[in-house]
Order: C-alpha cells, then sequence, then structure tokens
C-alpha cells in the first residue's frame, strides 16, 4: 500500500490552490459560445468551446457563468454595440477569473466582453463567405438573368404574419395601372435559428416554369435578426436560383451577402412592388408607342395609295381621249392613202389611154414598156399604203399597251377598289349623304350599295 494518501477533498483543495496561485488575475479568453440559458435568477450559463480550424472538431470546453448583475449591464451593452444578440454560435472576447469548485471542478466566471472582436468576427465571416462565393463563380449568376420583359408570376418567399409581406402585396394588387398579378407565398421563418434552412427550404418548393421572379421579403428587423442573410449556403442558393431573385430583407444601411448576390436589391417590400410595376409600365408603354406608330404608317401608306389610284384614274381619262384622237388620226391617214393611190391609178390610166390614142401607131415594144410602168407604179403605191398601215398599227399597239399598264384593274387586283356615284369618283366623304347609291368597282365585278346612314 502506498504510503502517502490524499483524500478526494484534500486532492480538490490542492488543485484548488494551484488554479489559485497560477491564475490570481482575470484573463482575455477568445472561444466560442456553444450554448447559453438564462435562469429565473438573472444569471447566464454559457458553453464555451474551441473548434480546429482545418477539421472543426472540439478542442476544448469549459462551463462559464455570467451572474445576474453583471449580465444585466453586459447583454445590453453588447447587443446595441454589436447589432447582435449574445447567442450560441458566435465568437467572442471575454474577460474571466478562472475558478475551481470542490463539487463542480473548474469554471469560468465571465466579468466582462469586447464586442469590438465579435464585429470583427462578424464582419471577417461575411466576407470569408463573399470571398468563397467569388472563387466558386457564382457571385454574379442570379444577376446575369435577363429580368423578365413582363413580370406577372410572382413567388414570394416571406413570414405569413409579416407586415412586409402585406405591404407587398397591396402596393402590387392595387397599383395605378390595374395590372394583374399572380402571387404565392411560400412560407418560411425569416429570423432566429432556423431561418436560413427554413427559406432554402421554401426555394426548393417552387415550381421553376409556373413563375417569372422570386422576391425575398421580410421588412427590416435588427441586425442580429438579418444575420441569416450572411450564411454561405442562402446566399449560394441565391446566387444560383434560376429565377431573377429581388431581396427587400432590411433597410438601406443594412446590405447582407444575399442583397449582394441577388439580381436587384430594394430597400423595403413596397419598394420591390414598384420596382415589378414600373418594368411591367415600361413594357406597356413601348407597346402603347408602337401601336401608335403603326397607325400613323397605316393611315399614311393608304392615304398615298389613295393619291395613287386618283393619278391612275385621271391617267386613264388622259388616255382614253388620246385613244380616240390616234383613232381618227389612223382612219383619215388610211382613206387619204387610198383616195391617192385610187387618184394616181386613175391619173396614170388617163395619160395611157391619151398615150394610146395619140399614139396608136406606136411599136408594140414603146406599149409593153408603158405597161411596165404602170405596172411598177402600182405595186410602189401599194408596198407604201402597206407600209403607212403597218406603222400606225405598230403606233396603235404601243399607245395600247402604255394605256394597259395605267388600266385599274391591276390596281384592283391588288386588293384596292374604285368608288363612283353618278359615274364620278367618290374622294371625300362629305360628298355623300343618305339615300345616294354608290358603285363599287372591284377586280372581279362591281356592286352597287345604298348609304342608309352617315
Amino acid at each position: 500500500m502506498p504510503e502517502k494518501q490524499l483524500s478526494l477533498s484534500q486532492l480538490s483543495l490542492l488543485i484548488k490552490d494551484i488554479v489559485n496561485n497560477a491564475l490570481p488575475m482575470p484573463i482575455w479568453v477568445k472561444a466560442e459560445i456553444s450554448e447559453l440559458h438564462e435562469n429565473r435568477n438573472g444569471h447566464c450559463y454559457l458553453e464555451l468551446i474551441e473548434k480546429d480550424a482545418l477539421s472543426n472538431k472540439i478542442t476544448a470546453k469549459f462551463r462559464a457563468i455570467i451572474w445576474d448583475r453583471t449580465y444585466r449591464m453586459l447583454k445590453p451593452y453588447f447587443e446595441t454595440t454589436t447589432q447582435s444578440e449574445l447567442k450560441s454560435g458566435i465568437n467572442v472576447l471575454i474577460l474571466v477569473k478562472v475558478e475551481y469548485s470542490e463539487l463542480y471542478g473548474i469554471s469560468l466566471t465571465i466579468n466582462d466582453i469586447d464586442p469590438a472582436f465579435t464585429i470583427g468576427d462578424l464582419e471577417m465571416r461575411r466576407t470569408m463567405v463573399i470571398q468563397q462565393l467569388i472563387a466558386e463563380g457564382v457571385f454574379e449568376m442570379n444577376k446575369e438573368l435577363e429580368f423578365p420583359l413582363v413580370p406577372q408570376r410572382i413567388a414570394i418567399i416571406s413570414s405569413e404574419t409579416a407586415a412586409g409581406y402585406e405591404d407587398f402585396c397591396n402596393q402590387l394588387n392595387y397599383n395605378e395601372y390595374q395590372f394583374k398579378y399572380k402571387i404565392k407565398l411560400f412560407k418560411a421563418y425569416m429570423q432566429g435559428e432556423q431561418a436560413e434552412q427554413s427559406i432554402i427550404e421554401a426555394m426548393e418548393k417552387i415550381p421553376l416554369n409556373e413563375y417569372d421572379l422570386l422576391v425575398i421579403t421580410r421588412g427590416g428587423g435588427s441586425k442580429s435578426d438579418l444575420a441569416c442573410f450572411d450564411g454561405y449556403d442562402l446566399s449560394n442558393n441565391v446566387a444560383q436560383f434560376p429565377l431573377p431573385v429581388i431581396t427587400a430583407i432590411g433597410h438601406e444601411r443594412d446590405t447582407s451577402v444575399v442583397d449582394l448576390v441577388a439580381h436587384t436589391r430594394v430597400k423595403t417590400p413596397t419598394a420591390a412592388a414598384e420596382f415589378i410595376i414600373q418594368k411591367t409600365a415600361d413594357y406597356w408603354n413601348r407597346m402603347l408607342n408602337m401601336y401608335e406608330n403603326i397607325a400613323e404608317y397605316s393611315n399614311l401608306m393608304i392615304e398615298q395609295e389613295k393619291n395613287k389610284i386618283e393619278q391612275f384614274i385621271h391617267a386613264i381619262l388622259n388616255v382614253k381621249n388620246i385613244i380616240s384622237i390616234k383613232k381618227q388620226q389612223i382612219t383619215y391617214h388610211s382613206e387619204k392613202i387610198k383616195w391617192q393611190s385610187h387618184k394616181i391609178i386613175k391619173l396614170q390610166q388617163q395619160e395611157l389611154s391619151s398615150i394610146g390614142t395619140q399614139f396608136k401607131t406606136m411599136a408594140k415594144h414603146s406599149l409593153i414598156q408603158s405597161r411596165k410602168r404602170l405596172n411598177a407604179i402600182a405595186d410602189l403605191l401599194l408596198q407604201q399604203s402597206n407600209f403607212h398601215i403597218k406603222l400606225e398599227h405598230q403606233h396603235l399597239k404601243y399607245i395600247e399597251k402604255n394605256i394597259d399598264a395605267y388600266n385599274p384593274k391591276h390596281v384592283l387586283a391588288k386588293g384596292y377598289s374604285i368608288t363612283l356615284i353618278n359615274n364620278q369618283v367618290i374622294k371625300s366623304a362629305k360628298n355623300i349623304k343618305v339615300g345616294d347609291k354608290i358603285k363599287t368597282i372591284l377586280k372581279d365585278g362591281e356592286l352597287i350599295s345604298e348609304i342608309k346612314n352617315e
């Protein structure tokens, strides 16, 4: 049996003396809060841990306490300065007094806390999330999606009781343009430890082919309430979401990582609704401008075609006069040629008869020569007559082709019509009255109409 023996209480006292002698004064310690509980007496009990940076395994663990008087001062000071709750999952720099109890072992009494350390740690975590998203090439993915021209089918993730959700719906449903929108709420927790996973699960429930875009809204809150929107998992899901995402989850001074990766970030739920309404109004105004331009151009084209038809009608009337004159000229020239031919033949016959009477005794040879001359002259006259007649016929055909080019039947074949009253072209509705009968000439016939009312 060993000579030197200690009782358990003696060992406890020895350890207590060693601890008190080794750590007589409070010291600053960095740790992560893994658990935090407040009891009825106002004391705060914590479990502090440290994790390995690579494996994320816990390498150290201690119990700690903040007595009620100290806790009443430290808690509001920390939360006001950091804009974040004192809760599990955050890293803190605390001033602790190491104490040893014979019954409960070693514990830490927290006397002070440095909020600047936690602010820096939260910002560092946020920066690391941003850098990781950039390194993975997903940071700009949602921003690169084309925003729909007419956003009308809207999925929204929010709490059903959130005032921001109600403001968004009211603004969208009662817009000044009376545009109609399909809005579907996918409910999720918008703050607290379950918020990040709850929002991701809501995103996974959205049927993508039934919606044009996603709106995530909650309508503000403290910085601690918005902490979930700096998480990597949620930010990564928003960045890679196949629909454009609009965020309206905080006030202007609060910009989360989710805001940065979303397609569009606005200040409030009402501003998100106004953004969507304005996009729809922009498209509607473009359509109205296009309609007005088409109507104006159509009226211009109709007026131009009317003018062309009137010009064709005038040209046709002029061509008819020309044809009539040319026909008279051809008849005149034909009669003139025939008359001159007969006259020349008659004169030659008279001359031949005179020569025959005077020179009956001339030789037969002279008679034959005279006859040949007469025949040659007759042939020549016949050739000249035929040539002039042929020339006039060719001229007439040329005129007829030109006339045919201006024939209204070609214009009528394009779908136009000519409307006459008393065989006069109607150029204005003012020229007709009730009871008038008008004739409409189409490409395949004519219509007779009676004016019933003005």
